[in-house]
Formats: structure tokens, sequence, C-alpha cells
């Protein structure tokens, strides 16, 4: 399996039917055979790509944690690990809908299909963004490269990245000890920022447009709301300093 996976992927001209193929006889979903089957091929190769690589990668983990003897007790696998395998699978189940659910869409480019599309990728990106953190965790932890309290950190939800290189501390500089002309740029750069956020809400970019098209209610909706928030708190705060001094 893993030497016709490997050959595939690596293949730069490979054929996308062979993809298709190689996924129904070394997968374990018939659907998903069937979404790639009826998909265009410049469209879904990138995503064919990942799912073999995906098949590969699980292939290559098995090995590396297969006991050595048929006699000897299994390992006691932690429970950190077990939460993180459903995670995974979990996050796969769902990616899987999504990839049905633009199937259904299709690749028209009417208003009302760049508007499903957009929507389903805009909520997708979360699944796919923790799918690939909790993957990469656990596959480090196996590979002993993060600690059981790591993994379950990434769990919780930190990137791989924030574990292994936690940032320092910010230290925020007292607002007494600004500058006026530095209390008034920070003002400033923190308007325009709200400015953008509520662009972003309103038109889906960072400029005004002659006409209205709210962003649909997603997971980046959510995530620009709530940095509005804070950048708007943050304003008020500045503002109530320059009153001070004015």
């Amino acid at each position: 399996m893993e030497k016709a996976i490997k050959a595939w992927v690596e293949n730069p001209n490979r054929d996308y039917a062979e993809g298709v193929r190689l996924l129904e006889r070394f997968g374990s979903n018939s659907h998903q055979v069937r979404v790639f089957a009826h998909r265009a091929p410049r469209f879904a190769m990138p995503d064919l790509v990942a799912e073999l690589q995906r098949l590969l990668s699980s292939a290559a983990a098995d090995h590396t944690t297969a006991p050595l003897t048929t006699s000897a007790p299994a390992p006691k696998v932690a429970q950190v690990v077990e939460a993180a395998k459903q995670l995974v699978h979990d996050c796969w189940v769902k990616l899987s809908k999504f990839l049905n659910d633009l199937f259904n869409v299709g690749e028209g480019n009417s208003d009302v299909e760049i508007a499903a599309r957009r929507l389903l990728l805009d909520e997708r990106e979360p699944y796919i963004e923790r799918y690939n953190s909790v993957y990469e965790a656990k596959e480090a932890y196996f590979a002993g490269k993060l600690t059981e309290a790591q993994l379950q950190e990434v769990v919780d939800g930190k990137t791989v990245e924030a574990v292994l290189h936690p940032a320092p501390p910010k230290k925020e500089t007292p607002l007494r000890s600004l500058s006026d002309l530095k209390l008034f740029n920070r003002a400033k750069a923190a308007k325009q920022y709200i400015t953008r956020c509520k662009n972003q809400l309103r038109y889906q970019q960072d400029t005004a447009a002659k006409a209205d098209n709210p962003m649909p209610d997603c997971p980046r909706r959510k995530k620009i709301e709530k940095k509005l928030a804070a950048k708007e708190a943050e304003l008020k705060v500045l503002e109530e300093e320059l009153k001070k001094r004015s």
C-alpha cells in the first residue's frame, strides 16, 4: 500500500483516476471515494493528494506504534492519546461532510453558488486547522517530540508551535508613560483597525463598497467580531487618557 501511494503522490504527472482507485483500494470511506470520482480533477487534485498522504501517514504511525511481539501485552495508551485520536476522527468526519456539501453546491458561478461555497469554505477552515494541529501533535507525541502534557495542551486548543515555542508574556507600556504624540497615533491606529473590521463585516473587504455584502454567520465573522470588541474597548481607554491630557 505505502509503496503504491508514495509513488503516486511523488509523481509530478500523477493521474487523477489512478489516485481515486488507490483511495478506493486502501481507504475505508466509500462515500468519500464516490465524491472524488464525481469531482473535476483540476479542482479536486489537491484534496485527493492530501487524503492519500493522510493514509500514508496513518500507515507509518501504525508501524511505529505496533508491539514488537504478539505475546507481550500491549502498552496502555494514555487517555490524552485516545482523546487526540477521537478529535482527529471527528474532524475528518466533519471535513468529509463539507466535501460532500461542496460537491452538491457545484462549480457554477452564479451569485447563489459562489455565496454558498464561500460560506462552506469559511465554516470548513477551523476544522482543517484543528485536524492538522491535533494530527501533527499526535504524530509528534509518538515520535517522542511531545510529552503527554504538551499533547494535552494541543487537545485543549493550542497549536503545536505555541506549545513548543511559547511566546514570552507581552509587556504593556503604561499609557501614562507614552508621549502625547504616541498616544494620539495609537488611538488613530485603533480607529483605522476598527473601520477595517466593520468593513469586513459589512462588505467582506477592508474598504467600503457601493453595496452591502454582509459576512455570513460563520467562524470567521465571530473571530472578527471578537477582535473588534477588544479594539473598541482599547480605543475607549485611549480616548479617556487623551481627554485627561487635553
